[in-house]
């Protein structure tokens, strides 16, 4: 009885390994198959990447020859108001006028102060409204060419010529978060005359520096940005003539702003 019951207890451990060695075996013929086919399993140990530094990784492959296309994919705010400072540098000598621009659903409101004069213009890119401070007699309206747009009436240098520039065009193109820019991600693109720095969040220009040959001969930078609600009130006084009316209406349908 005895023997037959030692007999019973060592069939069952046998058993017991057995089915311990199938497991092992299956559990080995699975990672290795995973680890054929690509796939990286999670790691345990947490990432100590900055939000910059994962950025930057992901807009590694930024070449002259896809920055324009990259520009142009960026998703740019529906509604924004941006202000730039623009410095004109000639030799020792230089001379600094602002700009504020709003944009909402297809209309831009552009008012740039220099010298303590306000110049405003507020166009759909159909039609522009031009004036000087509050004075209703001088604003002057007028039907714009298809191929004019808000930057060419302002004489703001902006990105949108990179967007439609030849990638031959285009000297250098990286990624990087200038310390001067609070460290914000930017896409660096430069031609024979213009430097941009575009940036990754908002897709608009954070900082340009128009070229005479080595020297910077304009250097626009933004000091602020907010994203206003559609009703916001400032943003609907930006939106009004001198008489308070409000000739263009935005509209959701409206393409995305490219400056």
């Amino acid at each position: 009885m005895r023997r037959q019951n030692l007999r019973a207890v060592l069939w069952m451990a046998a058993a017991v390994l057995l089915v311990l060695a199938v497991i092992g075996i299956l559990a080995y013929m699975d990672q290795s198959s995973l680890n054929r086919s690509g796939i990286v399993l999670p790691s345990d140990t947490p990432s100590d990447q900055t939000e910059s530094e994962a950025v930057g990784e992901q807009f590694a492959a930024v070449t002259p020859d896809n920055a324009p296309a990259l520009v142009r994919a960026m998703q740019r705010p529906e509604r924004y108001h941006q202000s730039l400072s623009i410095e004109t540098i000639s030799g020792s000598a230089s001379s600094v006028r602002t700009a504020e621009i709003w944009y909402a659903g297809g209309v831009w409101k552009i008012e740039q102060t220099e010298g303590g004069q306000v110049r405003h213009l507020l166009t759909d890119e159909k039609t522009a409204y031009l004036w000087y401070g509050d004075d209703l007699r001088t604003v002057r309206a007028q039907e714009l060419p298809a191929n004019v747009t808000p930057d060419d009436l302002t004489g703001i240098p902006t990105y949108e010529t990179l967007t439609e520039a030849s990638p031959q065009s285009v000297l250098e193109a990286h990624y990087e978060a200038p310390e001067e820019l609070e460290d914000a991600p930017c896409l660096f693109a430069q031609t024979a005359q213009m430097r941009y720095w575009v940036d990754l969040a908002e897709g608009l220009l954070r900082k340009a520096e128009r070229l005479d040959g080595e020297n910077t001969a304009v250097r626009i930078t933004q000091t602020a940005l907010s994203l206003p609600e559609a009703e916001d009130p400032a943003l609907a006084r930006a939106m009004r003539l001198p008489n308070g009316q409000t000739p263009f209406a935005p509209t959701a349908e409206a393409k995305t702003p490219q400056s």
